[in-house]
C-alpha cells in the first residue's frame, strides 16, 4: 500500500509495483513478459524447419539475421489453444542463449502491476478489464530444463 505523500496525497505507484510489459495473445487468452526480458519482436515471416524428434512444444528453428534461432510454440508450451494462429515471435535470452517465442499476437506495450501469488511461475494481474497471467524468462528457463529432462534431452536443438 502507498503511504501518503505531500498534502496527505497517496503517492504514485512505487518501480517495483509496476514493470513494462508487452501484453501478448495466445488463442483468446492474454500474457504479459516483462520488457527487460525482451531482445527483440519481430513478424514470423517463413515456415519454422522442423527438429526432428523434439517436443510439439518446440516448434522448429529459423534463420534470423545469420542466426539459427530455437522457436517454441508458446501456445503448446504453456497449453493454451493451437499454433496454428502463431504469427509473431519474441526473442528472449534462456542459458546464454537465443530463444525465440512464437505468440498469436502482440497487443500492447504497457505498465503492469502484479497482484496474484505466484503460482509455478505464474502470476495473474488484471489488465484492462481483463485478467492475464504475467510470466518472465526464469520461469521459462527453468520450464524448459525441467521438461527437456524429463524427456533426456540436453538442449532444445
Amino acid at each position: 500500500m502507498n503511504e501518503p505523500g505531500p498534502a496527505g496525497q497517496p503517492d504514485q505507484p512505487q518501480e517495483k509495483d509496476r514493470d513494462r510489459t508487452l501484453v501478448f495473445r495466445l488463442s483468446q487468452e492474454r500474457f504479459g513478459l516483462p520488457l527487460a526480458g525482451i531482445v527483440e519482436v519481430f513478424e514470423l515471416a517463413s515456415p519454422l524447419v522442423p527438429v526432428p524428434g523434439a517436443p510439439g512444444w518446440i516448434g522448429g528453428v529459423i534463420n534470423h539475421h545469420g542466426r539459427v534461432i530455437p522457436v517454441i510454440w508458446m501456445s503448446a508450451f504453456l497449453e493454451v489453444g493451437s499454433t496454428d494462429s502463431a504469427g509473431q515471435i519474441i526473442l528472449v535470452e534462456v542459458f546464454g542463449e537465443s530463444l525465440g517465442l512464437a505468440v498469436d499476437q502482440i497487443e500492447s506495450l504497457d505498465e503492469v502491476r502484479a497482484e496474484g501469488p505466484v503460482q509455478q511461475g505464474r502470476r495473474r494481474s488484471w489488465h484492462r478489464g481483463a485478467l492475464m497471467e504475467l510470466i518472465d524468462t526464469e520461469f521459462i528457463e527453468g520450464s524448459i530444463k525441467q521438461r527437456l529432462t524429463e524427456i533426456g534431452r540436453e538442449s532444445i536443438i
